[in-house]
């Protein structure tokens, strides 16, 4: 397999809030978001992504006790077709800082691909390729842990200041232990995105939804479906 770096570009800082919350309750938050004049900005799209940490899930452990500045590695592809000869793939290094988060990405066109690109050897192939060219800026020891898929819809509102996404159909696969899957069926994660200027307007409007917000990511959810019980926490 071959992998070729293309460019690489910067998502300045914005906040974040995360719902989850039951599937039932989609088509009243749908009606809501119209109600509001946030509509759909973009076709929705099936979402593949692999997420690197090291054999003490330092980084899971890191959101776990709530230390204010951390990262996040993953490589993400979207609309994935299996066997495809070629894949365009999204390296992304997520940085929080207390409440803002800000990502780098790196765009790599991976081809010559044989299988399955979720093979174990084509990702020790991927983890490979991003060690020697610095991916994981010198962290040591860092591999592929978990895939996550899903299938995401987006949304924005009439003055394009607000992101919003819908995450249905959520799929944790263990790529360490056990290959191991779980789903949460029932369940969607809405994320709202936004600079910090529109910080009120967004926290009161979407105070009138009801639901609570929750401060857990897509990756923590599933390192306490998947490994929580076998991985000794750090002190």
């Amino acid at each position: 397999m071959n992998l070729v770096f293309s460019k690489k570009t910067k998502i300045e800082k914005r906040i974040e809030y995360k719902f989850i919350i039951n599937k039932s309750y989609k088509n009243y938050v749908l009606s809501y978001l119209h109600s509001n004049k946030i509509f759909s900005s973009y076709n929705p799209r099936s979402i593949h992504s692999i997420y690197f940490d090291n054999n003490h899930f330092s980084s899971a452990q890191e959101n776990l006790s709530g230390l204010s500045n951390r990262k996040k590695y993953r490589l993400r592809i979207y609309n994935y077709v299996q066997n495809s000869p070629k894949i365009k793939s999204v390296f992304e290094i997520k940085t929080k800082i207390n409440n803002l988060g800000s990502k780098i990405k790196s765009e790599i066109l991976l081809s010559d691909i044989n299988h399955d690109i979720f093979y174990k050897d084509n990702l020790e192939l991927i983890t490979s390729y991003l060690t020697r060219n610095d991916f994981f800026e010198n962290k040591i020891n860092l591999n592929e842990k978990m895939l996550i898929e899903y299938n995401r819809e987006y949304f924005r509102d009439n003055f394009n200041q607000i992101s919003i996404t819908i995450d249905n159909n959520i799929v944790f696969k263990d790529l360490f232990l056990s290959n191991k899957k779980i789903s949460i069926d029932n369940l969607i994660i809405l994320e709202i995105k936004f600079s910090e200027k529109y910080r009120d307007y967004c926290s009161e409007l979407f105070k009138n939804l009801n639901i609570s917000r929750c401060k857990s990511s897509k990756y923590l959810i599933g390192f306490n479906k998947l490994f929580y019980q076998n991985i000794l926490p750090i002190y």
